[in-house]
């Protein structure tokens, strides 16, 4: 709907702020493309800055970014641009605070922050920190998260017919593996059936479940106690460079995995700049359209 509704895409006169913007799954260069008002928030590192503030030029967008220091031009703004969550947290919630009164009104805040470790943990509690300063405050009409298949979710029943299926016709079942479809979980008379996807992986450890788990939670309350529009899509298995390359020490397992998920029906895994592009659609129709299951 997105991609055929010229309407929906005009983002003119909207406000997103981005935590975590340079994130690969971010959709930061979508939104300035469709001209939107984007609060980018990222640590300081003056050539990635330099790229965004290039891109903000190209595109029917506005970029806000905090500054270190007064600038004018691109080059200044580009090495003065950028904050740290982990270490400036309050610092960036009272500066969104006093910045988005002045933009577009009914900001969509979103989380798109990643790292290794316990870091993830504390970089999500300073994202849901942020986002509760100005929910409490008025400032935010939704809030957005990537959302990742490696958690638990409840599926339709049809979801875990189709599992049963593909995994009765896969290699999967000669190798002995265990189906990852689980029996429908007990419930009260009267309640509809529930299933359950396990899509936790051990390899990535507590701090990963926890730290997704603090998103899910702000969803819930964002739209269930605060009545905002909340966008929480789940992403398909994709290669990012967090997952298969630099510091993270299971890349090259990652990696091997990823290569050969696609010889398992229905699983596919995409490049990241795909992805991006899919669930900024998403968000995009989460915001604009009132019919959708984000809208409270």
């Amino acid at each position: 709907a997105v991609a055929n509704s010229a309407e929906w895409r005009d983002l003119r006169g909207r406000t997103f702020v981005a935590l975590g913007a340079t994130a690969e799954l971010g959709p930061l260069a979508l939104l300035l493309q469709c001209g939107a008002t984007v609060v980018a928030v990222a640590r300081g590192k003056p050539a990635k800055w330099a790229e965004l503030v290039s891109m903000a030029r190209a595109s029917a967008g506005t970029l806000v970014v905090p500054l270190k220091r007064p600038a004018s031009s691109d080059e200044e703004i580009a090495a003065a641009a950028g904050a740290d969550l982990l270490t400036e947290t309050p610092e960036l919630a009272a500066w969104l605070a006093e910045t988005l009164p002045a933009l577009p009104k009914g900001a969509t805040v979103g989380t798109y922050t990643y790292l290794d470790g316990e870091l993830n943990v504390r970089i999500s509690l300073a994202c849901d920190l942020v986002c509760s300063s100005l929910v409490a405050k008025g400032l935010c009409a939704g809030v957005a998260f990537v959302q990742t298949p490696s958690q638990a979710f409840l599926l339709p029943a049809g979801c875990t017919e189709a599992c049963d299926e593909s995994y009765a016709s896969s290699y999967l079942r000669l190798l002995r593996y265990e189906p990852n479809a689980r029996p429908a979980a007990p419930v009260a008379d009267g309640e509809p059936t529930r299933h359950a996807h396990d899509g936790y992986v051990p390899m990535q450890g507590p701090n990963y479940a926890l730290a997704k788990a603090i998103n899910h939670w702000r969803a819930v309350l964002a739209r269930s106690r605060d009545g905002l529009t909340v966008s929480s899509n789940v992403a398909p298995a994709c290669r990012t460079a967090s997952m298969v390359a630099g510091d993270n020490k299971n890349a090259r397992a990652v990696a091997a995995a990823l290569a050969g998920m696609g010889n398992f029906r229905p699983m596919l895994v995409f490049n990241a700049e795909t992805v991006a592009v899919l669930m900024g659609m998403l968000l995009i129709h989460d915001v604009r359209n009132p019919a959708s299951v984000a809208s409270p």
